[in-house]
């Protein structure tokens, strides 16, 4: 039925599904390539680390600068056991708007928001990703 189980503590498994949500594009804007990773923390010492998700959303670059993804992208904390705090690289058109710890202040500001199950990015705000490299 496409769920994905989890193995938790003490021999619990736990199950889950990524429900697909799909958001409308701007017609007014310009195609953008995007790529969303999510790594484990042990990146910012490790460069090496392999990331725990990627994702390719299809997006587009709004003219007030907001990149509008046309489906959301989604962590899921859960099928991680082990991952406390997850790192989010963010790039845009080739160009990294956000590399850093998704708990932050300027993930929030860059779209990255919290959910009670992970992390999810409907959008992306490349006037105010702050945390770029």
């Amino acid at each position: 039925m496409g769920f994905t189980i989890v193995e938790g503590e003490r021999g619990a498994c736990y199950g889950y599904r990524v429900l697909a949500k799909s958001l409308p594009l701007p017609a007014n804007g310009k195609p953008a390539v995007v790529t969303i990773r999510f790594y484990p923390e042990s990146v910012k010492w490790e460069p090496a680390t392999k990331p725990l998700l990627e994702l390719h959303p299809s997006a587009m670059l709004a003219p007030d600068g907001i990149v509008k993804l046309g489906e959301r992208a989604l962590f899921h904390s859960d099928a991680y056991p082990g991952v406390r705090d997850v790192v989010v690289e963010v790039k845009v058109d080739g160009q990294v708007v956000y590399s850093d710890k998704a708990k932050y202040e300027d993930a929030e500001r860059s779209g990255i928001r919290r959910c009670r199950n992970g992390w999810y990015v409907d959008e992306i705000d490349t006037r105010r990703a702050a945390g770029a490299q």
